[in-house]
């Protein structure tokens, strides 16, 4: 955000100055990731206390006051785009938060947001041209192929019909659906006042690009995002994210996919705290039963940062309209915040409204045809009498820029707090990589490093330096492989008895090596080592042999018993050595003595000799078999 000539704020700003020398290191600036966070760090600037000077109850009241509505030839005459805003405090925010976007912030942490979300042909798209002034594509079925973030800025003009839109791609996912380090920001065009009537077939040729950028052309949907940046005199302070609507149904078995992914995406963006949930229901339409308001349920169980937005109740049928009363009123399904109710003009009249020449004459009309059917309309003066602050994308409008505002105000402190000490470690982790090198040096910096490499290994294979790691290491490896053989290996027998030969001797090259020996661990909980209880642990597979172990306890003191379930019918029986360890919580392990067995199937189990010194923070027992 600018800086303001305040001087409550130019302290501030010199003491930030000081924090970002000690935050950004200029030798490390060549790497993306610092690139990217110092960036960040630059959008927030160096005003510590930016929202600090957004003062909401004076904002809001100016722009309740700026949308008032004016008399003109004894009809009340009002743009919902008209209004000159909650002040240049949430200009700065939104400007703000745009540039975290665009320097890739979101991608390390959550940034506020109102976000549209509904099933398809509930009347979106025509709600979100009725806030923001915006016209999308629309048509029967799916037009919405991605999210698209539509930003509306008031700006002061010598020209009274100032108008300007930037229509640009934000591409944060690759091919594979991998979100990038940083996002790839892509200008598209910009649209004049003369062109704006053009501005449906301009975003369809954006959906297009994007769909093209994100993948191989033919997918539906994408991730990534479209970004409609307007400019005017008569614009709100205004950023929403408008999603695809909800699919119910294709006509295609092979495109039932995009069911889940568009589902996905929208819970992708419901679920972060920081997001407000503006959840769009067609007010002829059983609430129940659209799915909107499950995926809010579940991101948002007490409704704390959703709206909820009642569309085309035009449609209502008269007599039925109890429960849309209900809602307004707060009586049913209630939200935090909850419900408003607009009327958008049909599909004739949008018709009509192309047609005309004069924007500002489509605007007017576009309001009258809203604020005819609530003051002339039998069910539309009913629904106003409900909740008059609630009906009218002109109330919606004052709602959705106060609580962007409240937001960023809330928010933008914490935000810096925790990008500052990503950049630290960014930093951190750059140090530790060494000292930056020239494009001039680097092959001899290269050259190196392979021969420090080089070095280091000789060193730890000819021990030079009596460090036995390596060898002990590769030791470990090849006896992990002679084990995994073992296991492949067939079952001999001999006499009726099982037999494994060579392998086992490799695995055991020492009489009192046990490190590759089978083990189970029996899990005790303190419960059970205080009260002394059996415990039997589940019958488990080790070298084609079915075992069964138990621990038990006599004077205070636990031993393990050990019995063969099943063998291969070929087996007669088994002879194996084995040991109880009692492994503590604190590291140390005390072990049995070694015992040995021939066992067979049905036979008396075998039994250990005691554990010694088992204590009552000592929770597992490990059995070490291994098979003579």
């Amino acid at each position: 955000a600018t800086q303001t000539g305040e001087a409550r704020h130019s302290a501030a700003g010199e003491n930030n100055t000081e924090k970002k020398r000690r935050y950004i290191d200029e030798e490390s600036s060549n790497s993306s990731s610092t690139k990217k966070r110092t960036k960040v760090i630059d959008a927030i600037g160096d005003n510590d206390d930016a929202t600090a000077q957004m003062e909401t109850e004076e904002a809001t009241a100016a722009a309740e006051s700026s949308i008032a509505p004016a008399k003109d030839a004894g009809k009340n005459v009002m743009l919902a785009n008209s209004s000159s805003v909650l002040g240049d405090a949430t200009a700065q925010g939104i400007a703000l938060v745009n540039a975290l976007k665009n320097a890739g912030a979101d991608h390390d942490l959550q940034l506020p947001r109102i976000v549209f979300a509904g099933k398809q042909s509930a009347g979106k798209s025509s709600l979100v041209e009725a806030v923001t002034g915006i016209a999308l594509p629309r048509a029967h079925g799916t037009c919405t192929k991605c999210p698209i973030e539509v930003t509306t800025e008031r700006v002061e003009s010598t020209d009274p019909n100032f108008w300007e839109c930037d229509v640009s791609l934000r591409i944060m996912y690759g091919e594979n659906g991998d979100k990038k380090e940083s996002p790839e920001n892509v200008k598209i065009c910009t649209i004049t006042a003369e062109e704006r009537s053009e501005m449906p077939d301009k975003i369809m040729e954006a959906q297009e690009e994007i769909l093209e950028k994100s993948g191989d052309g033919k997918q539906k949907f994408t991730k990534n995002t479209i970004c409609v940046h307007i400019r005017g005199r008569e614009c709100q302070n205004l950023s929403i994210v408008d999603l695809p609507g909800l699919i119910q149904s294709v006509d295609k078995a092979e495109d039932e996919r995009y069911i889940i992914l568009v589902e996905g995406l929208v819970k992708e963006y419901l679920k972060s705290d920081k997001t407000v949930i503006l959840q769009c229901f067609q007010s002829d339409e059983d609430i129940e039963n659209q799915k909107i308001r499950t995926l809010a349920r579940e991101a948002d169980p007490e409704g704390r940062r959703s709206l909820g937005v009642l569309t085309k109740p035009d449609k209502i049928e008269r007599g039925t309209e109890d429960s849309v009363m209900g809602m307004l009123r707060g009586d049913l399904y209630a939200l935090q915040w909850g419900y408003f109710i607009v009327r958008c003009p049909r599909q004739d009249e949008l018709k009509k409204l192309e047609g005309m020449e004069d924007l500002s004459q489509a605007e007017k009309e576009r309001y009258n045809i809203e604020n005819d059917f609530f003051s002339s309309d039998d069910l539309g003066r009913k629904l106003r009498e409900a909740k008059p602050d609630c009906c009218g994308s002109n109330k919606l409008l004052v709602k959705l820029s106060s609580m962007l505002h409240d937001m960023i105000n809330e928010q933008v402190p914490d935000m810096r707090t925790k990008l500052e000490k990503l950049l630290l470690e960014t930093n951190k982790g750059i140090d530790d990589l060494g000292v930056s090198v020239s494009k001039e040096d680097s092959s001899e910096a290269l050259s190196k490093i392979i021969q420090s490499y080089s070095d280091a290994v000789s060193e730890h294979v000819k021990t030079s330096k009596n460090e036995k790691d390596f060898w002990q290491q590769s030791k470990s490896i090849f006896f992990d492989l002679a084990k995994s053989l073992k296991r492949a290996a067939p079952t001999f027998e001999v006499g009726g008895r099982a037999v494994f030969e060579g392998i086992v001797d490799v695995q055991e090259a020492s009489e009192g090596d046990w490190s590759h020996a089978n083990s189970v661990v029996l899990h005790l909980t303190k419960e059970q080592v205080e009260k002394k209880e059996e415990t039997t642990l589940l019958q488990f597979e080790q070298d084609d042999v079915t075992w069964e172990a138990t621990c038990h306890w006599k004077q205070d003191k636990p031993y393990v018993t050990l019995s063969v379930v099943e063998l291969d019918e070929k087996i007669k029986g088994v002879d194996v050595q084995y040991k109880a360890i009692a492994a503590g919580s604190d590291g140390t392990e005390n072990s049995s003595d070694i015992d040995s067995a021939s066992l067979t199937r049905g036979s008396e189990p075998a039994t250990s000799s005691y554990v010694r010194n088992l204590k009552e923070e000592d929770l597992r027992i490990i059995l070490s078999i291994r098979i003579t």
